[in-house]
């Protein structure tokens, strides 16, 4: 009994060693074109990004919501679990982050993918998988603008 004990110690230990590992690699393994930071929970007043209910308004001069002022730009709010992305420097869409395999957040933009961190699926600017284990496309949300005022509603 005490050898099963003694497993199941070490693998609840090296499951943990390895999700920490993972968001440590996830959360610094990127450059800064790649990734924004994530937001604090509630993100601050000044960053530009408020959550009130099913709806997130982004001011494009705040600290972090900035980024998507620009074509590639990319947020993710983890308060609010979504993501949003300017696709050709105009338009802004945006999505659920998370993941359609096993929940983990998207949180990352890269070589024109926004990516998983933890088993590696990658969707398209239209939220469409390209790479799995992912097999289906990450929720979208609507989104307006007017000038630097963006208005995501999740339904």
């Amino acid at each position: 009994m005490d050898h099963h004990a003694s497993r199941r110690d070490f693998l609840r230990t090296s499951c943990c060693s390895a999700a920490l590992f993972a968001m440590g690699w996830s959360l610094t393994g990127c450059d800064s074109s790649g990734m924004e930071e994530e937001t604090e929970d509630p993100p601050s007043p000044e960053s530009g990004i408020t959550i009130s209910g099913n709806t997130i308004t982004l001011d494009l001069t705040g600290t972090q919501a900035n980024v998507l002022a620009q074509a590639g730009g990319f947020l993710f709010i983890q308060a609010a679990k979504t993501v949003a992305i300017n696709v050709n420097g105009q338009t802004i869409r945006a999505f659920t982050s998370v993941c359609t395999h096993q929940q983990c957040d998207v949180n990352a933009f890269q070589n024109d993918a926004m990516v998983c961190p933890c088993h590696g699926s990658r969707f398209n600017t239209s939220g469409q998988v390209v790479q799995g284990p992912a097999s289906a496309p990450l929720t979208e949300y609507a989104v307006s603008r007017d000038g630097n005022t963006v208005v995501i509603t999740k339904s």
